[in-house]
């Protein structure tokens, strides 16, 4: 089981390739208010509603996952790690362009290291 956020803001759990919506178990837990929470507001009430997301999780009906629009896994991140290149066809495209490898060829993600972005503006 995997905790995703689909469609337009529902909770899902994802099994293999099919979503079950669990949106249901966090009716009881209040809605976070500007200003929001540093923490993610569905991972930190998660343990309280387990029980009931497993439950939906059993008897709730399953959509295949190639009809969702899967959201961003974490609504209010407070640290955003990236990758400058992060699958290998993108690796490929920066071997091949001079500008962006500098006369170096990369094959791994690590030999281009990583970077934070702020989630401020």
């Amino acid at each position: 089981m995997k905790l995703c956020l689909f469609d337009d803001n529902r909770i899902g759990i994802a099994v293999e390739e099919e979503v079950v919506d669990v949106t249901e178990a966090f009716a009881a837990v209040p809605k976070p208010t500007w200003p929001y929470p540093q923490s993610d507001w569905v991972i930190q009430h998660y343990d309280g509603v387990r029980a009931k997301v497993e439950e939906l999780v059993q008897t709730s009906a399953r959509v295949p996952l190639s009809e969702v629009k899967l959201r961003a896994p974490v609504a209010n991140p407070g640290k955003i790690i990236g990758a400058p290149i992060n699958y290998k066809d993108h690796i490929a495209q920066a071997n091949a362009d001079t500008q962006i490898n500098h006369g170096k060829t990369f094959t791994e993600l690590d030999q281009f290291g990583l970077f934070l972005k702020a989630n401020s503006r």
